[in-house]
């Protein structure tokens, strides 16, 4: 464990939720104990040559409620991007097309046509393109939660991070696990956020 727990505190639950393979290496866990709801995350720069350590907590009396998503989606710079290269692509092979039969230009037609079909081919691909996503924000009563995920607001954040390996177990089982933590400790709903 690369934080230390708390007297009598017990790890319940350590998801890998995110990683983030670029600009550099980043884990992110969220780590349910039996009486904290922790964010830590680690990076490591580029070339191994940094490391740096991230750790925010909730304690379990606190949390009012878990917002949890992991999904693909599409960007629309991508779509943007790929119909623009798609109608390129179209163009040039057109034109490549129409200088096939004249005689003097068949080696540029040619050269055209492949260009444009290759063009086509990234066009299509580009705006299809899916990501996959993640977003997690454990909300807390009277004190700031922890997020993870694209969202550019709140305490603590990791944006641009991809879904980890635990990530889909996570979404799932999650809000339950809290919840059945703050019952085994006799935690009353809290009313105000």
């Amino acid at each position: 464990m690369p934080f230390k727990l708390g007297t009598e505190e017990v790890v319940v639950k350590d998801y890998n939720a995110a990683i983030m393979k670029r600009p550099q290496k980043m884990e992110g866990h969220i780590i349910i104990t039996n009486k904290r709801a922790i964010l830590y995350a680690s990076t490591r720069g580029m070339l191994g040559t940094s490391r740096e350590y991230m750790l925010s907590d909730v304690h379990l009396d606190e949390v009012k409620g878990v917002t949890a998503y992991v999904g693909t989606k599409r960007s629309l710079s991508n779509i943007i991007l790929g119909i623009f290269l798609l109608i390129f692509g179209l163009i040039v092979t057109f034109i490549g097309v129409q200088s096939v039969g004249d005689y003097y230009s068949r080696g540029i037609g040619e050269f055209f046509i492949i260009f444009g079909l290759i063009l086509i081919i990234i066009g299509i691909i580009l705006a299809l393109w899916k990501t996959k996503s993640i977003y997690v924000h454990i909300k807390a009563a009277r004190v700031p939660g922890i997020e993870i995920g694209v969202v550019k607001k709140g305490p603590i954040q990791i944006t641009g991070a991809k879904p980890g390996p635990d990530a889909d177990r996570m979404v799932y089982e999650i809000s339950a696990v809290i919840a059945d933590l703050q019952k085994q400790q006799g935690v009353k709903e809290i009313d105000e956020l």
